[in-house]
């Protein structure tokens, strides 16, 4: 599906590329959510260092650059629109392009 699309069209792998506190803030703008609703509850990461504490927004970010395996994934970004999904089901990357 994505390789039929724009060039301006990016999975994050910040897995692989690691991730910093500015491109999370943008990405969490482009998804319009919270900083929580984008951690993967069952991740043992997710479980030691979130659930069950009182944490600020930019605590909670801070952990998911530490713990990138927290992040739901995969984020596929449109950057022509500034827009972004979390690409299961694949489906819902139709919504940007």
């Amino acid at each position: 599906m994505l390789n039929e699309s724009s060039d301006d069209i990016e999975v994050f792998e910040y897995i692989k590329e690691g991730v910093d506190v500015e491109d999370l803030r943008e990405t969490l703008g482009m998804l319009g959510i919270s900083a929580d609703e984008l951690c993967r509850k069952n991740e043992q990461d997710y479980k030691d260092q979130v659930k069950g504490k009182e944490l600020s927004k930019d605590q909670i970010i801070a952990l998911m650059c530490r713990f990138p395996k927290i992040i739901e994934r995969p984020i596929v970004i449109n950057h022509e629109t500034k827009k972004a999904v979390i690409g299961r089901p694949a489906e819902k990357i139709l919504e940007i392009l």
